[in-house]
């Protein structure tokens, strides 16, 4: 075993002679089904697919549910609502004698849950990134901490009809054709119009991922109409991507060992520690990798075992206690801190170390000071002296929030990771997107951080137009929040307008665009040019007209993967007796517009007749 999970399913295939087709196939079946290159899998995967019966098992997808998967968990929710907490994202877990205290935060809030049994049903890539304090073996430590999941994607294309159907097939593909894997995602939903998915793993997910939806579709289009001989265009241009290493709760799609796990870390997966029971695809032998098996019998012991650790989960008392963490707070009349609830900065981290030691060091509450309004902890007293004889020196610039954040008009929170030190002064960012940005011009951005800082803090956070984005013409409320805060994402994720919150936020080209939840943020942050919508939210058919005119954000389209609103139903209409020649039209117009109204306040033309008056 040593030796196979020592090569690559690549080195191992082409050892004992296999190419041409058959190696294509093992190629695209392989890395689609793991989410990763087959040049980068320990071999075993290939053998455990061995195992399913000639690839996928005899139980593989024999099984649907009417309506789709998504009843399912639907259905096991009405049963337990009552004890579901939504929105709460663990941030520690330690062990306090013979219980468990696990840290949630909801909201700006942390909740404190205490509890005798926990079953952990998180992957583990997300699961190192928690504080996790308590004994552990070394192997579930290793486990943790180095457990892969494959890169899996899939983008789903609309289709006006199924052709694989003239051949009595279910449109379940295989090819050595670029989109590789796909098959027929609507097959009990309807027998004519409905949605084809193009499923990728390793490099074709990024692919996926990276690739704007109009390139995507140009290429698979042609390819999947050769597959099944079919001439005439079917895919609608409605299509939506799911890329699941972009979900900051999954990091990814299916169990993956790479070369050298599978003898250090398999059979760790669902190893208890203490009364943590870890649960899902991840921790289970025969499932990873797959979403179902057919062996199922043969797991009734194991089965009855676990239900019996249930029925004590949820017969033990929680106990629920609500506690205020780190919160904005302007503490006094003239200084506007990152401070929690007790008025301490830096999350009690010593200024002065960040000097001295080049290093964040955690303060000690013995050694205080307050200066500015804010409470400062140091490791020493002499690290207290040396603040107190020069405050100025080490204190935190702008407050101890994000000095890109800063830079770009407004406030965010910090990780003292992230902290540097330019021409003696203390800077700490947000995360390492911020870092990122920082550094591609510090000496500017410093410039613009203590040049934008007394306009941020005098209003207590709240976004300030900086000079770079009077450039730009949105339509945006008094706050700057443009698309009246909906989802842009959603509406290609979802193909429906769905109201934002103002917790998942982002800026882009002098806009604040609010989020239903923070993946649909980070796909944002990551590609805003493909989801911000065309014209800065301006009416689409107005524009055509050369006019600004505000918008109704539940009338929209996606053209060419681009997000096109509109004022009124009667907009909507005239838009569409010519979609190409009306895009055209308030493309050509855009620039002219911008160059009329930017950086200045927004007067609405009057409206165009109704359609029925203009003809």
């Amino acid at each position: 075993i040593k030796r196979l999970d020592n090569l690559s399913i690549k080195e191992y295939i082409t050892s004992v002679g296999i190419s041409g087709w058959l190696y294509e196939y093992l190629n695209t079946m392989l890395s689609r089904e793991y989410g990763m290159d087959i040049d980068e899998q320990s071999a075993i995967n290939f053998l455990i697919m061995l195992d399913k019966s000639g690839g996928f098992g005899e139980g593989h997808e024999i099984y649907k549910i009417k309506g789709g998967s998504q009843h399912l968990t639907d259905a096991v929710y009405q049963k337990v609502k009552e004890r579901v907490m939504p929105r709460h994202v663990l941030t520690a877990l330690k062990q306090t004698g013979s219980s468990y205290e696990l840290n949630f935060m909801n909201n700006k809030k942390t909740v404190k849950i205490i509890a005798d049994y926990v079953v952990m049903a998180i992957p583990f890539p997300v699961l190192r990134k928690i504080k996790m304090e308590m004994p552990m073996p070394e192997g579930k430590r290793k486990c943790i901490d180095e457990f892969t999941i494959g890169n899996s994607a899939k983008f789903i294309i609309g289709t006006g009809s199924k052709p694989w159907r003239q051949h009595n097939q279910q449109g379940y593909t295989f090819t050595n054709e670029s989109f590789g894997c796909g098959w027929d995602s609507t097959h009990m939903q309807s027998q004519s119009a409905g949605s084809f998915s193009v499923f990728g793993g390793g490099k074709s997910a990024d692919k996926i991922f990276t690739n704007k939806p109009l390139q995507l579709i140009n290429e698979f289009e042609p390819q999947v109409k050769k597959v099944f001989q079919q001439s005439e265009n079917f895919f609608t241009g409605k299509h939506v991507k799911m890329c699941w290493a972009k979900q900051p709760f999954a990091k990814g799609g299916y169990t993956s060992f790479k070369k050298g796990q599978y003898g250090t870390i398999a059979g760790w997966e669902a190893e208890p520690v203490g009364n943590i029971f870890f649960a899902g695809e991840h921790v289970s032998g025969p499932f990873q990798g797959f979403m179902n098996d057919e062996d199922l019998a043969k797991k009734k012991e194991k089965e009855d075992s676990f239900f019996r650790i249930l029925f004590i989960i949820l017969t033990i008392t929680i106990s629920l206690l609500s506690s205020i963490t780190a919160s904005a707070q302007k503490t006094g009349a003239n200084h506007f801190n990152n401070v929690d609830a007790n008025g301490v900065i830096l999350d009690g981290y010593d200024a002065v170390a960040f000097f001295t030691d080049n290093k964040p060091v955690k303060g000690d509450a013995t050694f205080q000071y307050k200066y500015e309004d804010a409470v400062y902890y140091f490791a020493s007293q002499e690290h207290l002296e040396m603040f107190k004889a020069n405050p100025d020196k080490y204190k935190p610039q702008f407050g101890a929030w994000c000095a890109y954040a800063v830079s770009l008009g407004r406030i965010a929170p910090i990780d003292v990771n992230t902290f540097s030190i330019i021409d003696g002064r203390l800077f700490i960012q947000h995360n390492q997107r911020a870092v990122s940005g920082w550094n591609k011009d510090v000496t500017g951005n410093v410039v613009k951080a203590d040049k934008y800082w007394p306009a941020v803090s005098a209003k207590n956070g709240k976004q300030v137009t900086t000079d770079e984005e009077k450039s730009f013409l949105n339509n945006t409320d008094e706050d700057g929040v443009t698309l009246q805060g909906y989802d842009a994402v959603a509406y290609f994720t979802e193909m429906k307008a769905v109201k934002g919150k103002p917790d998942f936020f982002a800026r882009y080209n002098g806009a604040t665009y609010w989020f239903s939840s923070e993946q649909n943020q980070t796909m944002f942050k990551d590609h805003p040019e493909m989801f911000a919508p065309q014209y800065g939210a301006f009416c689409g058919y107005a524009m055509a007209l050369n006019k600004l005119r505000p918008i109704n954000p539940e009338i929209f389209d996606v053209v060419d993967g681009k997000l096109i609103l509109q004022h009124s139903e009667d907009a909507y209409k005239q838009f569409h007796k010519d979609v190409p020649g009306f895009v055209m039209k308030a493309n050509n117009n855009w620039p002219e517009q911008i160059k009329k109204h930017a950086g200045k306040k927004v007067k609405f033309d009057k409206p165009a007749k109704p359609a029925e008056d203009s003809k």
